[in-house]
């Protein structure tokens, strides 16, 4: 059910190459039916890179978050920033998720580590954001909170857990978020974001939400 699977920029699409090998070989049917839609493909990540859709999450027009760490090598994020400042995106800043060393107990949280950014970070607007802390480093924090003037809403482990991070904004000040997280559903709405709350608790145990779930075909 995770679509998420493509990066969309203005003027076209990064076709993203997975780190995980049960999902080697989507980006052949990504970029097929991209074409069979009239999207221009401006890049694919290649090579030695490596890079997932869900390790890069918009700011603003002109800012935006890149991660490395299980599923983004510095390779992969390198080339994405490549097309991005092409594209006039001038303010990138490279987050860095924790991993595991053995394996992974949990979806993510605790010693299973971070894969991707989008499960732990969502912006509701550009000056609202949801944050697990526990899954970024302090210099994206601090990056969010003096450089960009974010505010951030700090969720619990158990709104992790959850995939509460992973909202989907649908028009400004207008979010889907997975149901049941009470704290997250209250500090948005008191800080005048609509939102929309969907059981998408199956979704949740294969480490999903509705950002996962939804791919984005035009940015203006």
């Amino acid at each position: 059910p995770y679509t998420r699977e493509t990066i969309m920029v203005k003027g076209g699409a990064i076709i993203s190459r997975s780190a995980s090998a049960y999902k080697k070989g989507l980006e052949v049917f990504q970029a097929k039916r991209l074409m069979e839609l009239g999207c221009p493909i401006l890049h694919t990540i290649h090579g030695r890179g490596v890079f997932e859709t869900s390790n890069m999450v918009w700011i603003d027009d002109h800012s935006v978050i890149l991660a490395t760490g299980m599923r983004g090598n510095i390779e992969g994020r390198n080339q994405v920033e490549y097309i991005l400042r092409g594209l006039g995106v001038d303010d990138i800043h490279y987050a860095y998720l924790p991993g595991f060393l053995t394996k992974r107990t949990k979806q993510v949280g605790a010693s299973s580590g971070m894969f991707h950014l989008d499960m732990c970070f969502g912006m509701a607007n550009p000056k609202v954001a949801v944050l697990w802390p526990g899954g970024v480093d302090y210099d994206t924090v601090k990056w969010l909170q003096e450089d960009k003037g974010v505010e951030i809403i700090e969720l619990s482990d158990d709104e992790l857990r959850t995939c509460a991070p992973n909202i989907l904004v649908v028009s400004p000040d207008r979010v889907i978020v997975p149901a049941f997280n009470l704290h997250m559903s209250e500090e948005l709405r008191k800080r005048g974001i609509e939102v929309i709350e969907v059981d998408l608790s199956e979704f949740a145990k294969g480490g999903g939400g509705p950002t996962c779930m939804t791919l984005t075909l035009i940015r203006d």
